[in-house]
């Protein structure tokens, strides 16, 4: 099954690398780590390319890669708001989520975070 692994902000793929062996060892998992858009080797949207049009990006891309098929995502940070976006858009086909210190909520004035 396609695991898609979407790394955070001001990061590429490699963020999440550290992971290819666990997952390797559960086996079962086609390991998918692509960079976001603006990100490693992945080219920049075309203005405006806000969080709105990355979140639509991720979910065509996702699209592209994994068709028709079912899948699970792994998500880190940013990786994790966009990773909620692409459950949202293909829920018929997402079977499973993990977030690792995921942004929830993009405006930092509506978080409610522990002291550091």
């Amino acid at each position: 099954m396609p695991l898609v692994a979407l790394h955070g902000n001001g990061v590429d793929h490699r963020m999440l690398l550290g992971l290819d062996d666990v997952l390797a060892a559960s086996g079962g998992w086609e390991r998918i780590y692509p960079d976001l858009a603006g990100f490693g080797r992945t080219p920049a949207l075309d203005a405006p390319g806000g969080l709105p049009e990355l979140a639509d990006w991720t979910v065509a891309t996702v699209r592209d890669v994994v068709g028709d098929r079912p899948f699970a995502l792994i998500a880190s940070s940013l990786g994790g708001l966009l990773a909620r976006h692409v459950v949202a858009a293909m829920p018929d086909q997402v079977r499973g989520l993990a977030l690792l210190a995921p942004v929830v909520d993009p405006v930092p004035s509506r978080r409610s975070l522990p002291p550091f």
